[in-house]
Parts: C-alpha cells; structure tokens; sequence
C-alpha cells in the first residue's frame, strides 16, 4: 500500500474504519511530507507533531488530516490559544 498521505480522505477514512491503518501512521506519514516540501513551499508557520491517543477520535471523519490555511497578512503572527 502506498503512503497514507498518497490515499484519498475517502480511502483514508474506509482504511481506519476497517482498523487497516492506524491514526498515529496517518499522522507520520503527513508530517514526514509536510517535513520534505514545507522549505520549497512555505506553507506552515505551526505544525502540531503530538500524536494524538487513537480513542480520542471518533465519528464519520475520523482519520481525516486537515489544515487550516489563512490569506490574511498580519504583521504579528497569529497566537496559538
């Protein structure tokens, strides 16, 4: 199988429903490519690398991988509350 960051958010999803794939391994493989592209890209000021307990999720999107991305330009970075 290839790298979860590769799958669909519908493949994801189905895979950790079916127990074929674990939150924690979802979660690597997303922060190992935000790792390799983040210094061409620049897309990430904050990038949370905890790894959450697996029960903690429950519900039609668990295992879905989500950022929040804004256009505002600020002259002070945003606070993290």
């Amino acid at each position: 199988m290839a790298p979860s960051n590769y799958l669909t958010a519908t493949q994801t999803i189905a895979l950790v429903a079916k127990h074929e794939i674990a939150l924690a391994q979802v979660l690597q493989d997303h922060q190992e490519r935000y790792e390799q592209r983040n210094d061409q890209v620049k897309a990430w000021v904050c990038v949370d690398h905890t790894i959450p307990n697996d029960k903690c999720f429950k519900g039609p999107l668990r295992g879905m991988i989500i950022g929040v991305k804004d256009i505002i330009s600020m002259s002070h970075p945003a606070r993290i509350l």
